[in-house]
């Protein structure tokens, strides 16, 4: 192996080393979501604006997010 190639091949490993902290960028502080709301007697409610609260939780029912 030429020195070239072996610069060469050293920069790839590099480059794959450190590539996936790109993939770990920041986490979205926000959820996009889209969905029709009823009352009670399953009627769609009027168009406006209506406060929702949105929570996750894991399947120990610990809440994750809020």
């Amino acid at each position: 192996m030429s020195t070239r190639q072996r610069i060469v091949f050293f920069l790839a490993i590099l480059t794959f080393a450190f590539a996936p902290t790109h993939v770990f960028a920041d986490i979205p502080r926000l959820i996009n979501y889209q969905g029709l709301l009823f009352n009670s007697s399953e009627q769609p409610v009027p168009e406006g604006n209506y406060k929702m609260t949105f929570r996750l939780y894991d399947e120990s029912g610990t809440l994750l997010w809020t």
